[in-house]
């Protein structure tokens, strides 16, 4: 699921038996995403989407209020 999400970002990465490769120095692109009801992996999509050249979009965003209900409000201030 992270392999896929990324990998719609233009992350070059690859699933492995016990993890993944990531084979940095690559430009993410803004697309829609979606955080499969899973906190850790909305937030992981936030802040690639910050890196991201263009708008994304997280689907079931709101997964992420499960453990850290001021997520999305922190990072934008930092994003300030």
């Amino acid at each position: 699921t992270v392999v896929a999400e990324l990998t719609k970002l233009g992350a070059r990465i690859e699933a492995t038996d016990d993890g993944m490769i990531i084979y940095g120095k690559c430009k993410l692109k803004g697309n829609t995403v979606h955080s499969h009801g899973d906190h850790r992996i909305g937030m992981m999509l936030a802040i690639a989407g910050c890196i991201a050249e263009g708008e994304t979009t997280i689907e079931d965003a709101e997964a992420v209020g499960v453990s850290y209900p001021t997520f999305f409000e922190e990072l934008q201030t930092l994003a300030k």
